[in-house]
């Protein structure tokens, strides 16, 4: 349901993919986002940039844990 909410409102279906990881993780090193989502780790990255761009997600570094 969740996958069909977020195509339906303009997410393409690979980050439909990096999306639905994030949310079932929480937060994660790129790796395993990539690996959950079926993605080469490459390609999560584009995907968590365009994610990062909508303003969907936030991103931090190991330090602002």
């Amino acid at each position: 349901m969740l996958n069909e909410v977020l195509e339906n409102i303009g997410f393409s279906q690979k980050e439909v993919s990096v999306y639905s990881a994030l949310v079932e993780l929480g937060p994660q090193p790129v790796s395993v986002i990539a690996r959950k989502a079926k993605l080469n780790r490459s390609t999560a990255y584009v995907v968590l940039e365009s994610l990062l761009r909508r303003g969907v997600i936030s991103k931090f570094t190991r330090s602002d844990i």
